[in-house]
This record gives structure tokens, C-alpha cells and sequence, in this order.
């Protein structure tokens, strides 16, 4: 499991929220709270990492670093113990990963562009050998028709010999340990790839997990030749913004209010505050003053500012009394995070 991780998020929020909050940032929450932290406590690079893992098998983790006397604390705040700081001088090769898990875990681009690769390198593989059978990897449908129009388009042996010079050329500039595990990972004419837990032999099944997707992550980042586009197509089409934000924007645009995109949308209020709070955090373009009047926002500034980046939003809603609603601060707090990188 990630014990070391989940511990490394717990460091980095800084005795200031629970445990389970860094489960949420883990699992890739779509919160406000979640979303805040994820900024205010700099975790972009883990936000959504453990994605691909039970949000109850997390928080059976949680606590059991409880019970291990790893952290302590309560439910609102948590801190690392000086033997669950034992453990994390284990972890110091995760400062050697590159791992960007808001931009391609938390959006869900990893995993599609993983399961496009590996069915181009098995499928090119095989239709460019004499062996031509083979049990394709799982894939959605239109995963499956972006690999078949890679090949269609270049043909199965030029895309194998390309992928392998561009795999090639990658894999070498990263740590032998990550290289070998991806490579194991991917699937074969007569073979599925190795798993996770199959790998995790000589080293934590955690680190094998995060080796990998770093990997990918890496190959994400780089340029690949025009023939393998629809590889990496998703993720340029697409915001750093969720899904369900994206829709609710459009209403947003259209000058809807918070109660109207609800009922268009058949949401509560709170997922469409939500989204209103990702949007104020995100999108440059978003019309703050039709949300909440400009007197409301400076007095709630002014408090955030005051309060630091520590403090939890319970603790600044009884600092902010009647000024502000929760969806209020939530809402200040974001926006200033938008002027603050230029956006606004």
C-alpha cells in the first residue's frame, strides 16, 4: 500500500488537517476543501495519485498509521510522529520521480494514454511480426479507434520500429529501476504485461506503482512524433478542469445562477458550488461578481489574509461570522489564488 506517501501528505499539510484529507487529496476528491488544500499546501504533484486505489482500502491505511502510532491527532488535524518520520527517510527515492499528478492523475489523462500505448505496442508488435494472433489489452472504444487509425494511417511496422526508438531514446534518460518496471508492465504478442503486485518482488509494491506512473507522466511531457497524435490527443483537447466543471462553465457563461445550473443540471447546490469554486480557481475568464458582490469579497480577503494559509475553513467561517456563507470563503479563497498567479 502507499504508507509513505499518504504519510508524505501528512507532513506537507502541516498538523493543519486530518488524515483523512490526505486521503481525499490522494483519491483526486473534487471538493472544495480538496481543491484548496491541493493549492495551499503545494501537493499538485500528488493530487489524485492513488486514483487507481479503494477509497476504503486508503482510509483502512490511515488507520492503521493510527494504530502504528505513525501519526496522531484527531479529526480535524493530524501530525507525523517521529517514528512515521523513520519511514519517510525510506521514501527519499520518490524526490528522484517525475510525478505530475494534478495534470495527468487527477484528470484521468494517465490512465487513458497508458492504455493506448500499451495497445499500440502490442498491436503494432504483432501485426508487424509473423504472429499475428494476440489477446489485445483492455481499452475503450475510442481508445481502440485511435490506435487503429496510428496504424492505419503509418502503418504497423513503421509504428513499431518508431515507438521503439521513441521509447527507447525516453527510458534511458530515466532511473534503471522505473525503466525496467515500465517495460514490464507492457503487453506482448502471448502476454498481458506484469502486474503491480507481480513486480512488487525486490521493492514495495507502492514504489513499483509510483515508478510506473511516473513514467508515463514523462512520456506525457515530451513530444511524440506527428504519426502518434491521437496518443496525446485527449490531453490537449481537454482543461485542467473536470469533467462536470466544463459543463457547468457553459451555463456559467450563459449567465446562469447557482440555483438555475442546479436545476438544468439536476445537481445539489453543493456540487454546483463546487464547480463554481474550481472555476474561480482555474478560469481567468470567470465572472466572479455575478457570485458574490465586491464588498463581500474584500471583507473575506482581508480575513483569509489574516488567517494564513493554515487555517481550516470551519476555523475562518467562525472568524468571518455573518460576512460570509462557507461557499463565500471558499469562493474569496480561490479567486485570490487566481490574481495571485497572474490569471485575474
Amino acid at each position: 500500500m502507499l504508507k509513505g506517501l499518504l504519510l508524505h501528505v501528512i507532513s506537507k499539510l502541516q498538523k493543519s488537517r486530518s488524515a483523512s484529507g490526505a486521503v481525499h487529496i490522494l483519491k483526486g476528491k473534487r471538493s472544495a476543501q480538496t481543491i484548496q488544500d491541493i493549492e495551499l499546501f503545494q501537493l499538485n504533484q500528488w493530487a489524485g495519485a492513488a486514483r487507481c486505489w479503494k477509497g476504503k482500502d486508503l482510509a483502512a491505511l490511515a488507520e492503521q498509521l493510527y494504530n502504528e502510532k505513525m501519526i496522531t491527532g484527531d479529526n480535524r488535524r493530524s501530525a507525523v510522529t517521529d517514528k512515521g518520520y523513520h519511514l519517510l527517510k525510506q521514501t527519499a527515492w520518490m524526490n528522484e520521480l517525475y510525478f505530475q499528478g494534478r495534470e495527468y492523475e487527477w484528470t484521468g489523462f494517465a490512465e487513458v494514454f497508458w492504455r493506448k500505448l500499451n495497445l499500440t505496442v502490442q498491436a503494432a508488435g504483432s501485426l508487424a511480426s509473423t504472429n499475428r494472433g494476440f489477446l489485445p489489452v483492455y481499452a475503450e472504444a475510442d481508445e481502440r479507434d485511435a490506435v487503429r487509425s496510428i496504424i492505419k494511417r503509418a502503418g504497423s511496422r513503421r509504428v513499431n520500429r518508431l515507438i521503439y526508438e521513441k521509447l527507447d531514446q525516453e527510458l534511458r534518460q530515466l532511473p534503471d529501476k522505473s525503466a525496467l518496471i515500465f517495460v514490464s508492465r507492457l503487453a506482448g504478442n502471448q502476454s498481458q504485461g506484469k502486474t503491480v503486485k507481480q513486480l512488487a518482488g525486490s521493492m514495495p509494491e507502492e514504489e513499483v506503482y509510483l515508478r510506473w506512473r511516473s513514467v508515463i507522466h514523462q512520456l506525457m511531457s515530451t513530444e511524440w512524433p506527428e504519426e502518434f497524435l491521437p496518443l496525446i490527443s485527449h490531453v490537449k483537447q481537454q482543461s485542467a478542469l473536470t469533467n462536470s466543471a466544463v459543463k457547468t462553465r457553459a451555463l456559467v457563461m450563459n449567465g446562469k445562477s447557482k440555483d438555475e445550473i442546479a436545476a438544468e443540471r439536476g445537481l445539489k447546490s453543493s456540487t454546483v458550488e463546487d464547480h463554481l469554486v474550481e472555476l474561480a480557481m482555474f478560469d481567468s475568464a470567470f465572472p466572479a461578481a455575478r457570485y458574490i458582490p465586491s464588498e463581500k469579497l474584500k471583507e473575506l480577503t482581508v480575513i483569509l489574509q489574516d488567517a494564513g494559509q493554515q487555517a481550516s475553513l470551519k476555523d475562518i467561517k467562525e472568524t468571518a461570522g455573518d460576512k460570509g456563507s462557507y461557499f463565500d470563503i471558499r469562493l474569496a479563497g480561490a479567486l485570490m489564488k487566481n490574481r495571485k498567479e497572474g490569471k485575474l
